[in-house]
């Protein structure tokens, strides 16, 4: 097992993720998420070449800071005797667990979004006439009885990111969650975080960005961020860009993640302009970094909201998720306490019953929702 890893399991509770290889790609991403949530997971990745798969799975399964198992369901899954000697090994240790008066959980995440049954009879339909060697009776059973409707099944019907956050909410409470300290020490360790001034301020992204022309110096090949004779630039896809960084300053931990907001006013928009203002930021900021940056969710914040802070955001401000631009809001800085005003893609604009003058120009200020990521 790789050092990382070892660290993890000792360090404290963590869960870990049971599937098959052939689901992998679903898989992995998953749990990339997961971790950039604050979840300690761990999984076979860091098992290294030599290591005795049973040795290893059995002893993370019953290791005293296991706090649960999460199974990825799918017809693959099902006729795999490894995973089937994973599910063994958990409800020997939720059993065990029981008895000591300690929580033990487990529970499933549907691939496809499908119920139980649906994937049982899909695993039929895979193994066709040979269901008494790929698909025997215990194995069938053992589903059954492990997954029945008292077990928490997560429907992994969105994207890895929605997944990850119903996971998250799930598992919050069992203690496998980096706190607030932890989180912003691997934001500093990865290099994403800087004390700057008693402030923790994180260097991401970039706005406004022009496509430049632009020599590149030697020392300078291959960078994604750097300076040429004064001048900022970032590369991304084969194409530089003039930029200037974004100084984001760290305001406090939220129930979704860390609150990071831009230092400087970048842009001035209407309720109307706010959703397409907001889209077409976060394409451009994170350009260079949308695979490296941490950033869970983006919005806007008005001045009034800024000095707020954390109790405004808790109370009126939740967000979806960042990639699908599913959800919006824009917050106007009109009198006591301002007024919020919810921004949908897929409908029209919903004012409060006091009403809204949405030609008003307002100067916003990006915020940023910050989880440390693998990277």
């Amino acid at each position: 097992m790789s050092v990382a890893m070892n660290e993890l399991i000792e360090k404290g509770k963590f869960l870990m993720v049971s599937y098959r290889s052939i689901d992998s790609h679903i898989v992995v991403e998953d749990v990339h998420n997961m971790q950039a949530r604050g979840i300690r997971i761990w999984y076979d990745d860091a098992m290294e070449l030599g290591d005795n798969w049973k040795h290893v799975a059995e002893g993370v399964i019953k290791h005293p800071n296991c706090a649960g198992v999460i199974f990825y369901n799918s017809e693959n899954s099902f006729i795999s005797k490894p995973v089937f000697m994973e599910r063994g090994w958990t409800r020997e240790q939720a059993a065990a667990m029981k008895e000591q008066g300690k929580p033990y959980v487990f529970f499933s995440v549907n691939i496809g979004g499908r119920s139980t049954n649906a994937i049982i009879r899909d695993t039929f339909n895979l193994v066709g006439d040979n269901f008494e060697s790929l698909f025997p009776f215990e194995y069938l059973r053992d589903v059954v009885d492990m997954f029945n409707e008292d077990v928490i099944c997560v429907m992994r019907t969105g994207t890895s990111e929605q997944t990850a956050d119903v996971i998250y909410k799930k598992v919050r409470p069992l203690g496998v969650v980096d706190d607030e300290e932890v989180l912003l020490e691997k934001l500093i360790k990865s290099g994403h975080l800087v004390i700057e001034d008693r402030n923790k301020v994180a260097y991401l992204g970039s706005y406004p960005q022009k496509l430049a022309d632009v020599d590149v110096s030697r020392r300078n090949l291959g960078k994604k961020w750097f300076s040429e004779r004064g001048v900022n630039y970032c590369y991304d896809n084969g194409k530089y860009y003039a930029c200037e960084p974004i100084r984001f300053v760290y305001r406090g931990k939220t129930e979704e993640g860390l609150l990071f907001v831009a230092d400087r006013i970048l842009f001035r928009v209407t309720a109307e302009e706010a959703p397409a203002a907001l889209e077409q930021f976060t394409k451009e900021a994170f350009r260079a970094e949308r695979k490296a940056v941490p950033v869970g969710s983006a919005f806007l914040m008005s001045a009034r909201e800024y000095e707020a802070g954390i109790p405004f955001f808790d109370s009126f401000v939740k967000t979806s998720d960042y990639a699908e631009n599913v959800q919006r809001f824009w917050l106007a800085d009109r009198g006591k306490g301002g007024r919020a005003l919810q921004m949908n893609v897929n409908e029209s604009l919903q004012v409060n019953e006091r009403g809204f003058n949405k030609k008003i120009k307002l100067g916003v200020r990006p915020a940023i929702l910050l989880n440390f990521g693998k990277k």
